[in-house]
């Protein structure tokens, strides 16, 4: 395989040239072009290595036809491998557990039972229990509130089941790069929603809130806010990660919250302005 690059030219040729925007009349150049050829193939190479890599896929809750369907369109696509077919949640996690896919497109029928908080509290567990799957929802029926709550709740994006094939690529892809993959206006929602509970603990500061939670949880919260990682907060309160995964579950549910910046936030603003009132001892 040949890459061609321009900046190389320029560099066998002498020139001291921007790719994109030519240097000011005047003004000398101030870009090195061997740099700029450096940065161009690495971020080139970087793009060849990502989309060269086997990318694993699990499809959940999907009806059999068009999960077969997605099956099929995404292993004859280079570097997709769709690893499980699942029919129900119980299933899912457990292929999650054992395999770890990369991106998951769920069906948003298996999150419907219930309401949009129990859909958003499922989404989050699922988000917390596998940190490195990254969720697609695929959807029948557009339903805004529950599209905002499920992008809070840790979801890449979503996608409606009557897509064509390439638009079913292009948001793997999308979502693989570490983008997200729905409108502008939605993700202003989010971000005007992620505000509110900050917002609200400014102006209401009921005393005893802690009280909601658990001592432990308590504990978690306060080494939540001072930085530390799961890893660590495991150490210090000589517990298992995923006894602290299952109390900031509880925590961020109690407080209504969806992650560790919210819940971090929530308590700051408590707290009168500090992250924690409590006096830290050696």
């Amino acid at each position: 395989m040949h890459f061609c690059f321009p900046a190389l030219h320029w560099i066998q040729k002498g020139v001291q040239r921007h790719p994109v925007c030519p240097p000011t009349i005047g003004v000398p150049p101030t870009i090195d072009p061997e740099e700029q050829a450096c940065e161009l193939m690495t971020t080139i190479f970087g793009e060849y290595l990502l989309m060269n890599k086997e990318h694993t896929i699990l499809i959940a809750g999907v009806q059999n036809l068009v999960a077969e369907t997605f099956q099929q369109a995404l292993n004859s696509y280079h570097g997709f491998r769709v690893i499980a077919l699942d029919r129900n949640l119980t299933d899912m996690a457990q292929t999650m557990t054992s395999l770890e896919p990369e991106i998951v497109l769920l069906d948003q029928r298996l999150l419907m039972d219930g309401s949009y908080d129990t859909a958003a509290n499922i989404l989050l567990r699922l988000r917390m229990e596998h940190p490195s799957s990254r969720m697609i929802l695929l959807i029948d029926d557009y339903h805004e509130d529950f599209i905002v709550r499920a992008l809070q709740a840790g979801v890449k994006g979503y996608l409606s089941k009557d897509a064509g094939i390439s638009q079913l690529v292009n948001s793997v892809q999308a979502v693989i790069k570490g983008e997200i993959w729905a409108e502008r206006r939605l993700l202003a929602l989010c971000l005007d929603q992620y505000t509110k509970p900050f917002q609200q603990a400014r102006n209401t500061n009921p005393p005893g809130w802690k009280n909601r939670l658990t001592p432990r949880e308590q504990e978690v919260l306060e080494h939540l806010t001072n930085g530390c990682s799961n890893r660590k907060i495991a150490e210090q309160l000589f517990i298992s990660e995923k006894t602290v995964k299952t109390h900031l579950y509880n925590l961020f549910r109690k407080l209504k919250v969806t992650d560790r910046l919210q819940a971090t936030l929530y308590a700051f603003q408590k707290n009168g302005g500090a992250a924690d009132s409590t006096e830290k001892k050696d």
